[in-house]
Parts: C-alpha cells; structure tokens; sequence
C-alpha cells in the first residue's frame, strides 16, 4: 500500500545529522512507491538582532506563521500521515495541533535531549548535567545559560517544553514518537517529567546508506571524525597520544580545531585533514584500524557510529552508558574508562598487539550494520510504525 507522506522539518544554520536523517527517508520511502512531500523551515531565516531572537523564542512556543504553512500543505497534498523530524524553534509544537484539528495521525522522531534539557545535550561545563531532568519547570537552565549562553533563549526554551508539559501536548497531540536514540536515551525520557507514555514511544534507529565493506588488510592508523567540540572528548583523544605513539587522522571542525592544529604541528603522527565529505570519511575509515570515539557526554545514536559499523569497522568507545549498548566488547570494538587517556591509549596498544586476535571484530561489526542499522532495516521499522499508527487512528 502506497502512503502519502508529509514530512516536516526545521533545519538548523550549521547542517547536521537530523538534516542528514530527513533526507535519506524520504528518499528510503520513495524508493519503495511511497509519495512524499517535505514541508522545510530555515533556521538562517531568523534575521539577525536580540529582539528578533527574542521573537523566535516566543514563538517557540506556538508558531502561528508556520501553523498557517503547515494548514495549507495539508490542504494540498492531503497526506495520510505527517512525519515532524524537527520542530525546533520555527515550526514550533503547533504543526501538532494543526495535525489534530485535521484528523492527520502524527509521528514525531526524537533525535536529543531537547524536551528535557535547554542545550539538548544533558551536558554542561564539561560533564554530564540531570539538574533538568525531573524538574517541572527547569530554572537552572535559565541559571546557566544553557541555550547559546542566553538567559533569554534558554527561558524560551525552558518555557516551550513547560507550557507544553502543562497542556498535555506531548500526550495527547502526539501519536507517536520515534526515539532514534540508544534504549538508554528512551528510558531516560520515561522517567523525565515530560511523562511520555511509553505506549506512544517506540526506539528506531537512524541508518547509512551502505558504503561498501572496507579492505584486509587494515593500513596502520585510527581515526576520529566528528564535531571538534568538548562533549565529543577531543581533549581525551589528544592527551591520548601521550601515552601511547599510535598514527592518528583527524576529521572535522569545531571550537577545538586550535588545539587539533597545536597538537599536529608538535606530534607527526597525527594527522588534521579538515571538514570531509561523508563518501571520502567512509573511504578513509574503510582503510583504519579501527575508529576512536572518546565521547563524555550520552550520545544520542550518532551516524558516525553506524557508518563506521557498515563499513566492518571496529571502535574504541568511552564507556558511557548510552555508549555501551551499541559496541559490544571484544566483539565489534573495545570500551576505554571515559575521560581517561592513558586507558584510552592502553587499549589502543593493546589493539596494535593482537591484530590477528581481532580479524573477526570487521566481520562481526559489518553482520550488525546489516542487521539493525541498513537501509532495508529501517524501512521494514519504519513502515511498521507508520502501519501501526494509521490502524489506531481507524
């Protein structure tokens, strides 16, 4: 049975992965005869000025505008379903009210932690942050800034997850949310005070397109791609290497790009090659040893992951909790305590010492991929959820 899907998104300034994920189901869904339309809202649409961000905070809230959008697409395209990647700030927890004034069944995917925490990341100053979790009305996310360093933005925030706790739009105006994250991410929105019924919460992983299996044997290096940021360990990775001389490439940008470079121009086994597109980064992992990712805050269920898993490729994880559920040890790659870089560097050695012991961890990692994380798997889960919902909504 073909759908007529309306899928909705608000796309932030810099591209990332939620943008990434929207794209690659539509075009799952069309391959398999499903007609789709996208309904995009544009975060560098928000003029520049305090008051007008004081405005796209408030209209965080209850977006008329983009309510007005959303009614005539549905007068339009008349879909069966809507599907809402994003709603954050432009689109705004209206399209869901939009949705249920037309009888539309709704599914929302959950990509962070924005419900709960103002920055979305359950981390601050450097560690991992629950001040927000359980509290009805968040005040330390105003306290700290944590919404772009704004007491203003992050009251907005904290105000559209509030308001919307209290009118009982994340029950009653939902009909499902997907949870793209780790089992972990999911249990800890149950227990938040946002009381998601966990009969409308379902866990459904993002996918990669396949890039191929990657060659035997491996060339001598590891490497890292992602944000250059703090959350992402970075600072972890490099102390790392004073541990322990291993040959390291570095891929990405951030606001610790400085102290990449700095680390490059003192250690020559290092080396930064910038921003890459996604086609080169799998063509340079399929070649390493195994991929490190040192994060220290609770990953939701980053890409990197999966594509380092489909191309058959080990990793060397921080043992963060939502971390642990997606590498198995010895298995598909090792887990090193987080934070700590001469653990970090010990298993890499350890690594470099047992390369024939591990030759099953590139089999076992590509199985997974093909398993739980291809296209073909997605697809089968996401129509199921899609079937699911259009039967209750009958």
């Amino acid at each position: 049975m073909s759908l007529r899907v309306l899928q909705i998104h608000n796309k932030y300034r810099t591209p990332g992965g939620e943008d990434v994920l929207a794209q690659m189901e539509r075009d799952l869904l069309v391959q398999h005869g499903h007609i789709v339309d996208q309904l995009f809202f544009d975060n560098h649409n928000i003029p520049a000025g305090w008051w007008h961000k004081v405005k796209a905070g408030i209209d965080a809230i209850y977006n008329f505008s983009s309510a007005r959008e959303v009614q005539s697409r549905i007068t339009s395209f008349q879909p069966d379903i809507i599907h809402v990647i994003n709603f954050f700030p432009l689109l705004s927890p209206s399209v869901f009210y939009v949705a249920s004034r037309n009888r539309i069944p709704i599914v929302a995917t959950i990509n962070n932690y924005r419900l709960i925490c103002a920055n979305a990341l359950l981390f601050r100053e450097n560690q991992i942050c629950e001040r927000c979790i359980n509290s009805w009305f968040p005040l330390s996310g105003i306290r700290y800034r944590c919404y772009h360093n704004s007491a203003i933005q992050s009251l907005a925030v904290t105000l559209m997850a509030t308001v919307h706790k209290s009118l009982g739009t994340w029950q009653r105006k939902v009909d499902k949310f997907i949870i793209a994250m780790t089992d972990y991410g999911r249990v800890k929105f149950l227990n938040s005070s946002l009381h998601l019924p966990p009969e409308k919460s379902v866990l459904k992983p993002n996918f990669v397109a396949d890039p191929g299996e990657g060659i035997q044997p491996r060339e001598d290096y590891y490497v890292f791609f992602a944000r250059l940021s703090p959350e992402k360990g970075v600072e972890t990775l490099l102390q790392s290497l004073d541990h322990y001389p291993y040959r390291l490439k570095i891929i990405g940008d951030g606001p610790l790009r400085s102290q990449v470079e700095q680390c490059v121009q003192k250690n020559p086994n290092v080396e930064y090659l910038g921003l890459r597109k996604l086609d080169e980064v799998m063509e340079i992992v399929k070649k390493c040893r195994a991929v490190i990712m040192p994060s220290i805050w609770y990953e939701a269920l980053p890409l990197s992951v999966i594509g380092t898993l489909a191309t058959g490729t080990p990793s060397i994880i921080s043992d963060v909790p939502s971390f642990l559920e997606l590498i198995e040890e010895g298995t598909t790659g090792f887990h090193f305590k987080t934070g700590d870089a001469k653990d970090l560097a010990e298993k890499i050695r350890q690594f470099d010492s047992r390369l024939k012991e591990n030759q099953p961890m590139y089999q076992h990692a590509r199985q997974v991929y093909l398993r739980s994380y291809s296209p073909q798997s997605n697809y089968h889960q996401l129509l199921s959820i899609y079937q699911s919902v259009l039967r209750h909504d009958t």
